[in-house]
């Protein structure tokens, strides 16, 4: 049961989201605390139950797809009205702390679940351009960090966290797009390949990793300031980042992996950035 409720609440990626939050809130303040600490675990939960509500929502298309057919609800492991007990406790719990954090957290987290569960969930169906509020919804636990914190959300560090995080979560969806084509089909789901092939899709997803890796190197520009070791790293680290990227994508065909890869770099961005501030 455990292991079926990590399932539902999709803790790897839910883990992902709170490390952006634990990176953005120590860019401002510099230091952990038990703020960061109950920050951490509210976004956490937060994305948990989001994700738990977004499977409850799905249900019925993701059983016709393959990759989401042994999930804990379409498959029977969790029944539906359990799921939604679920995500609506992780997800009222997230925002009492949050509250409690900072009031504007409480907004931006309203914010999140509105775009992901309401416009996302429901503009999925309708058309490819769902990623748009898919990959703003990444933008914002940068965004509760820093705010959390005690930063100002209009300064320019916390709004580049938030555009670097919606840049690389559009080439994520393509490549998720591409690896499961067949399964989206099967759903009914709407997708970009109605508009370009396999090859064109794979490019422009390459073009837009490049784009996100400049962008990525360019914290400095931002008010983002880290140790020049750390900053050779950065550097060094996109660049092979690309070059790995470019093979698994464009000469092997291993979109898998290469989507695998790009979770891993983006984590580990983060991590820097949090650790080598200077």
């Amino acid at each position: 049961m455990i292991l079926n409720i990590l399932r539902l609440i999709k803790y790897k990626l839910s883990l992902a989201v709170t490390i952006t939050c634990i990176s953005s809130y120590i860019l401002y303040k510099d230091k952990a605390d038990i703020l960061l600490i109950l920050t951490a675990l509210a976004v956490f939960l937060l994305a948990a139950g989001m994700s738990a509500l977004n499977q409850y929502q799905e249900r019925r298309r993701d059983s016709l797809m393959k990759r989401t057919a042994g999930r804990p609800v379409p498959s029977g492991k969790i029944k539906p009205p359990l799921a939604l007990t679920i995500s609506f406790i992780l997800i009222l719990t997230a925002l009492v702390m949050l509250l409690y954090i900072k009031p504007w957290s409480l907004i931006l987290a309203i914010i999140a679940i509105a775009l992901y569960n309401g416009l996302y969930t429901w503009l999925k169906t309708v058309s490819y351009l769902s990623i748009i509020p898919g990959a703003l919804v990444g933008a914002i636990p940068p965004l509760i960090g820093w705010q959390a914190a005690g930063g100002s959300l209009p300064d320019p560090a916390p709004l580049y966290l938030a555009f670097l995080m919606f840049m690389w979560q559009i080439p994520h969806f393509w490549i998720l797009l591409i690896i499961h084509r067949e399964d989206y089909k099967a759903a009914g789901f709407p997708t970009i390949l109605k508009s370009v092939n396999i090859v064109q899709a794979t490019r422009i997803s390459y073009v837009w990793i490049c784009l996100s890796a400049l962008f990525a190197i360019s914290y400095n520009v931002f008010g983002i300031y880290t140790a020049a070791l750390v900053s050779y790293i950065v550097v060094i680290l996109s660049l092979v980042f690309l070059v790995v990227f470019f093979f698994f994508l464009l000469v092997y065909d291993k979109p898998d992996k290469a989507f695998i890869l790009s979770n891993v770099f983006i984590s580990i961005l983060f991590l820097l950035f949090a650790t080598g501030k200077v």
